[in-house]
């Protein structure tokens, strides 16, 4: 869904509320307040709400948050009020705490004079996901249980474990969802071209009914205890022993077709090493892939093979 249907979309759900209409559902659910996600409690609750509504049977999840259901008002709600600076954080959030990665988009909206966020989840072919170890707390801000590889999802308006029918129509669901575009990026290796620069080598299939662009490239890290950093994006495609500069041409990838690509990244960003973080187990490396559409696709770097040495081989000067 384009940003304006999400906008239309969450402005007749809004406007139904109002009028006392109940609209929340397995895939919709109004939140009050942003999650805290500087804080280990936040940060549980929205991976079990937005984990739960991604294995959920049904077309298009929304996490609307601004809005108080149960009095029927509004409540001004904004990104920066969950404790972020950029949704691009949101990422390594996922990356830490699920066993896979899921696409969402996260807007600020006006929408009937009030300020709201709303939370996009699109159907998944990653499903089922879990939390890979789910955590509750006491009011105290005590830890209180912790379960290991939890499953969640939506029945009726609320959250909950999912039994084994669940888990039985997740994979069913799976297999019959038709999206125009749906990418799948396969991170293979990490190629080290000299000493100022490595390639991130990957497999780009297009699942999806129509030809998509990929018109940039960049690399997210999490180290240091989730530290966010973004590498600059990648203004040079290694196609066989041709540069492409993504600056001013695509790739494009027909529907059921899949390519292979190097994505060219500086290797340091200020005192940060992309080869050395890659090696780090403890580091979060996702490459993302923007379409000319604006879509982002995530591809997991973690664990990677590094292949080559400062000798591989030289990059010309437009790097």
């Amino acid at each position: 869904m384009s940003r304006e249907e999400i906008f239309k979309k969450v402005s007749e759900l809004l406007y139904k509320s109002r009028l006392g209409v109940e609209v929340e559902s397995p895939k919709i659910d109004f939140k009050r307040t942003w999650y805290n996600l500087r804080e280990k409690h936040g940060i549980s609750e929205f991976l079990k709400d937005t984990t739960a509504m991604v294995n959920t049977v049904g077309l298009d999840g929304f996490i609307i948050i601004g809005w108080d259901d149960k009095h029927k008002e509004f409540h001004e709600a904004k990104f920066s009020d969950c404790g972020l600076s950029d949704t691009n954080e949101i990422n390594g959030i996922i990356a830490k705490g699920c066993s896979d990665l899921f696409d969402l988009s996260i807007y600020d909206e006006k929408i009937h004079a009030n300020l709201v966020s709303i939370i996009h989840i699109p159907p998944s072919f990653s499903k089922p996901v879990f939390v890979k170890n789910h955590q509750t707390f006491h009011r105290t801000g005590d830890l209180k249980n912790e379960t290991p590889q939890r499953i969640f999802v939506r029945s009726g308006t609320s959250t909950q474990p999912a039994s084994k029918p669940d888990i039985e129509m997740m994979y069913y669901d799976r297999k019959n969802i038709v999206q125009e575009d749906k990418i799948e990026i396969f991170c293979q290796a990490v190629i080290h071209l000299d000493s100022k620069a490595v390639g991130t080598q990957a497999v780009i299939q297009n699942y999806g009914t129509r030809p998509v662009a990929i018109t940039n490239a960049l690399i997210e890290l999490w180290i240091e205890d989730n530290k966010h950093i973004i590498l600059s994006n990648a203004t040079i495609e290694r196609v066989h022993k041709e540069f492409v500069n993504l600056g001013t041409a695509s790739s494009i990838i027909n529907p059921n077709y899949a390519m292979e690509r190097v994505f060219v990244f500086p290797r340091k960003s200020g005192s940060i090493d992309l080869r050395t973080s890659i090696e780090d187990i403890r580091a979060n490396c996702i490459l993302n892939l923007r379409t000319a559409q604006g879509k982002l696709y995530k591809g997991d770097m973690k664990g990677l093979k590094i292949v080559g040495n400062d000798n591989s081989q030289s990059l010309p000067n437009m790097l």
